[in-house]
C-alpha cells in the first residue's frame, strides 16, 4: 500500500491493563467443570435496568473484541 514510504506513527497508545490496580490484567475463562450457559446468564439484563458487558458476557471472551461486541450487543438493547 506505501511501499518504500511507509509513514511515521502520528500516535502511539500504550496501555497499563496488567498493572491497573482493579483488573490487575484479568480476563475471564471458562473454569473446568463450568457450565456453557454461563456466559449468557451473565449478559441477562437484571430487571430491566442493569446490562451488563465485557468480554466475560462474551461467546468470544477473553478478546477485546467480545467486549467490543457486547457493549454494542448491551447498548441495543437499552436504545431499543
Amino acid at each position: 500500500m506505501y511501499g518504500e514510504n511507509i509513514p511515521s506513527p502520528e500516535k502511539i497508545m500504550v496501555t497499563k491493563w496488567a498493572t491497573d490496580t482493579f483488573s490487575r490484567g484479568s480476563y475471564s475463562y471458562n473454569k473446568v467443570g463450568g457450565h456453557i450457559k454461563a456466559r449468557s446468564r451473565l449478559k441477562k439484563p437484571v430487571k430491566s435496568r442493569i446490562y451488563l458487558a465485557g468480554e466475560a458476557t462474551s461467546a468470544y471472551f477473553g478478546t477485546t473484541h467480545g467486549a467490543y461486541l457486547s457493549g454494542k450487543e448491551a447498548a441495543n438493547k437499552i436504545m431499543s
